[in-house]
């Protein structure tokens, strides 16, 4: 007859003892307390140090090309002819669409801009907005208003502006644009320390970004007429010839309607408006975040401290 006995389990060094864990918590309490109210006051100063900001923002709808009518039905009865001719009569919707976003963010064209609407001292010259004049705050060691002269902050003298490449960097920093795939709505940001600013530089990027392109758009398209008025005086094809008066007369209808329409490539759905609250710095969230870290470091710490302590006693 087997006799059944009950054998105790061994303990285990390494199981979590979760009382012996709260007591350690408890014994550090003041500690991760301190840390933690240490952590908060540091935030809320870092918090307050930093400038406010404000976005502005506007909806845009891009402008198609021209539809079925028009050039787009002679793309399809012609463009064979007008290919060899070297003439290009049409593209999609989307790839006009692409090319005003991707030019949008270009470099050649935020260059431009920036020097257009002389935004380097704004952009790299400027400690602040002063909200009751409505006007930026200079930075005097890196800008002398008066003489128009950069100055160096570290010796004072009188220096070269910066470079075009550093002022397109800071903008690009400043500017957002989105596009939704569904709708095919783009909407263009800009955060800065001016909500008047803001607002003004949406405007106007889209109204440069509109006569940019429409402007380019209208070389090519003069380029094009004269190249088949060319073509045209020396054919006697009478085939070729019609092809080349209906190339003409739609080429011709698009300079007409280009240089009638402002919005040639985006359409203003929703304008930007001055914002009036601030967008950034959110500081109630700065604050939040660092009392969850300072209380999980401290934490971690006094944890650290127990295991250290067993250790060295057992």
């Amino acid at each position: 007859m087997t006799e059944n006995s009950t054998q105790p389990v061994p303990a285990h060094d390494d199981e979590i003892d979760l009382v012996e864990l709260f007591r350690a918590l408890w014994a550090g309490k003041w500690w991760i307390l301190a840390s933690t109210m240490l952590a908060a006051v540091l935030a809320v100063f870092y918090a307050l140090s930093l400038p406010d900001k404000y976005s502005a923002s506007a909806l845009v709808a891009p402008v198609s090309e021209g539809g079925s009518g028009g050039l787009s039905a002679l793309a399809s009865q012609y463009g064979g002819l007008a290919s060899m001719a070297g003439v290009n009569i049409g593209g999609g919707d989307a790839s006009k669409r692409q090319i005003a976003l991707e030019t949008l963010k270009s470099r050649r064209f935020l260059m431009d801009f920036i020097e257009r609407h002389d935004l380097k001292v704004p952009l790299l010259a400027s400690d602040g907005w002063d909200m009751e004049r409505g006007e930026w705050r200079v930075d005097k060691t890196r800008y002398e208003a008066q003489t128009a002269q950069w100055l160096d902050p570290d010796t004072g003298e009188n220096t070269l502006p910066p470079s075009d490449l550093k002022a397109m960097k800071v903008f690009s920093e400043m500017m957002s644009v989105s596009e939704d795939t569904k709708s095919g709505m783009v909407t263009i940001s800009i955060e800065s320390r001016s909500p008047q600013a803001s607002q003004q530089w949406v405007d106007w990027l889209i109204r440069d970004l509109n006569e940019y392109l429409k402007r380019r758009e209208m070389e090519d398209t003069r380029r094009n007429v004269a190249y088949l008025e060319e073509q045209l005086e020396r054919t006697n094809i009478a085939g070729m010839r019609q092809v080349f008066f209906s190339l003409i007369e739609e080429q011709t209808k698009m300079l007409m309607l280009a240089e009638l329409d402002p919005e040639y490539a985006f359409q203003v759905v929703d304008p930007p408006v001055v914002p009036e609250e601030r967008s950034a710095p959110k500081r109630s969230l700065v604050v939040v975040l660092a009392v969850l870290l300072g209380g999980m470091l401290s934490t971690f710490g006094v944890l650290v401290a127990y295991a250290v302590r067993q250790r060295k006693t057992g």
